[in-house]
């Protein structure tokens, strides 16, 4: 709770006088790092953990994985994902696949990110993991890669209703200057584009904004 409202000295001190400690404790803890950047402090605590004797379960590495994501430790990153069955014994799912080609998209290696995905076979083929490699194409401006990703994603969702990814594939084209490509497909398929909110607190009073 503390850590999601960003009061992570409050999420700290509830951490550290806890009496005992175990998988979810941390687990809290190194998710709550990592979601506001503290990335080295995650890393800390998640190898802090093999001297507490408390072990890291499926969940745990999820937490450590999107920390490193979100705080650019990607090597680090890449090192506890390799080592997971090793030392962990602990099976990759989608979930953690998803973290690493989060991982690499975000700080620019996107060739790397799409032969990880490539590298996994069937595994791959899943929205979030394609979702997050898309995402990343069009934030770095691989565009032809980004086109062959979306029309994938495409296929796999056709009949199913979702927009999301015509709204990212017609950036694409649109920052290529030829958005209404795309625009006029979403317009005949009668899709789409939910609204997205923030919410800010500011003195007390939650203010929401729209785009």
């Amino acid at each position: 709770m503390y850590s999601k409202s960003g009061a992570i000295i409050y999420a700290e001190n509830v951490f550290f006088i806890s009496p005992e400690k175990n998988s979810v404790t941390y687990t809290g803890m190194i998710l709550g790092y990592g979601q506001h950047g503290f990335g080295e402090k995650a890393l800390s605590l998640f190898y802090s953990m093999k001297e507490s004797d408390v072990r890291p379960d499926g969940v745990t590495l999820v937490a450590i994985l999107s920390a490193c994501s979100y705080s650019g430790c990607v090597d680090k990153g890449l090192q506890i994902f390799e080592s997971m069955e090793r030392e962990y014994g602990i099976r990759p799912s989608c979930e953690h696949h998803c973290c690493v080609t989060d991982m690499l998209g975000r700080v620019g290696r996107v060739e790397e990110a799409y032969e990880f995905v490539k590298e996994l076979g069937e595994e791959g083929n899943n929205f979030r993991i394609l979702g997050s490699l898309l995402a990343a194409c069009r934030n770095h401006g691989e565009f032809e890669l980004g086109k062959n990703v979306a029309n994938k994603l495409l296929q796999m969702e056709r009949g199913k209703g979702l927009s999301g990814y015509h709204v990212l594939l017609s950036n694409i084209y649109a920052e290529e200057g030829n958005w209404e490509y795309v625009r006029k497909g979403m317009r005949e398929k009668g899709l789409t584009k939910d609204v997205g909110y923030s919410w800010v607190d500011v003195a007390g009073r939650v203010n929401s904004f729209m785009s």
